[in-house]
């Protein structure tokens, strides 16, 4: 019984965990040598993807004109 509970327990949070994963932005790295030999490239690309609601409101709070968006 008492296994039981821990197994749903533990379910539940990882549910929660998966839910708070997809909120995440998505971070790529990459790293490579210039063409010359000379320096380390290490770039970064961070991917957050938001509602447009969201944006409007924020950008709405701060006084700013909501762009049109394609």
């Amino acid at each position: 019984m008492e296994n039981m509970r821990i197994d749903e327990e533990f379910e539940e949070t990882e549910e929660k965990n998966q839910e708070i994963q997809k909120k995440q932005p998505i971070i790529e790295t990459s790293i490579r040598k210039s063409k010359d030999g000379k320096w380390l490239i290490y770039k970064t690309i961070i991917t957050d993807i938001k509602p447009i609601a969201y944006f409007k409101k924020v950008l709405k709070e701060k006084g700013f004109d909501t762009p049109r968006v394609a």
